[in-house]
């Protein structure tokens, strides 16, 4: 009995082939045997009546497109022909398609015979479907809907400006200072200004070649702060810019300026030299002057200061002193530090 109940669950693991897989073990076997006898004639007759014994028996896929032909020509709303249009029908791997030619003809072949819809996109047109009946040789592809004209954008008024800076004293050079233009409306809107640099020249004068028309704020940078947006030297009340053809194309503008000079000592009045002289906004420490040192006879001088709140600090060694000072107007300012530990 055990034997028996063995060999019916061998039995039952066996594989059972579908029809499907005798199908493509019998195309595998009609394959080989066509491959193997090419070069001898027709294959024997079992060969050929093996198909129809397959129930129900192997046929032929037919043509996935169809044997009809469109043709046609493709003309303009105003009844011209129109070339290069791309004529197409049909989606995916079924798609047929052609360019029109310089007479404006078109063929597509292979098609189903009866109800296609044909889709043209044709020069100067919206896109446009015609349903049309295969076979048809001669159709007309009349476009009816042309594109509208593009939108026209006001042209740039570009200008050329020249300038003059004036200092606040006669003998303040200014040559290789900046001047930034920095424009008062919103950069993402068509035809705002955009934010334009130009160096002054030892006479101090300075130019813009091509300037976007509009309002600006000007800007007057020292050297080292060339391509920065601080300090601003110039008088607030005359730093707006109108540019344009209705405006003057030249300016002058009014530098506000002043400087801090003094000595720094020790606390028995001797001058300390070398000593290191730092000084910022109230305020806002991270925007630094570049720093200075002491002359041998413990002078310092710090220029280009906007009118303000300065925090002025100073050290040598383990010494130091700092104090706060006010810059009123153009004028030297006068600061004497006595490092103490």
């Amino acid at each position: 009995m055990k034997n028996d109940k063995e060999r019916q669950d061998q039995a039952e693991e066996q594989p059972t082939l579908t029809r499907s897989s005798w199908i493509g073990i019998i195309s595998l076997i009609l394959v080989i045997a066509i491959s193997s006898l090419q070069s001898e004639g027709d294959p024997p007759a079992w060969i050929q009546e093996l198909p129809g014994r397959i129930n129900p028996p192997l046929s032929s896929p037919e043509h996935p497109l169809g044997s009809a032909t469109l043709s046609g020509t493709v003309l303009s709303s105003e009844g011209h022909v129109v070339p290069d249009a791309l004529v197409y029908t049909g989606t995916g791997e079924l798609l047929t398609w052609e360019y029109s030619d310089a007479d404006g003809r078109f063929s597509l072949e292979a098609l189903p015979a009866g109800q296609v819809i044909v889709r043209v996109i044709g020069d100067g047109h919206e896109p446009q479907d015609f349903t049309r009946t295969a076979p048809l040789l001669d159709t007309r592809l009349s476009l009816s809907t042309p594109l509208s004209g593009a939108i026209s954008l006001p042209a740039l008024e570009m200008v050329k400006v020249t300038g003059s800076i004036m200092p606040p004293r006669s003998d303040w050079g200014l040559e290789g200072y900046e001047l930034w233009l920095e424009p008062l409306r919103p950069p993402h809107e068509f035809g705002a200004p955009i934010s334009s640099r130009a160096t002054v020249q030892a006479d101090r004068s300075v130019s813009f070649e091509e300037l976007l028309a509009g309002s600006y704020r000007a800007h007057l940078l020292p050297p080292w702060a060339r391509a920065g947006t601080w300090p601003n030297l110039l008088d607030p009340e005359t730093a707006l810019l109108s540019i344009g053809l209705a405006e003057k194309s030249n300016f002058q503008l009014i530098m506000t300026a002043g400087e801090i000079e003094g000595r720094v000592t020790d606390q028995s009045g001797a001058p300390i030299s070398e000593a290191l002289v730092r000084l910022s906004p109230a305020g806002e420490p991270h925007q630094l002057w570049p720093p200075t040192r002491t002359d041998q006879d413990g002078h310092y001088a710090l220029r280009d200061l906007p009118v303000g709140t300065y925090r002025l600090q100073s050290s040598a060694g383990a010494s130091s002193a700092e104090l706060v000072i006010q810059v009123t107007d153009s004028s030297i300012s006068h600061a004497d530090l006595s490092l103490g530990h």
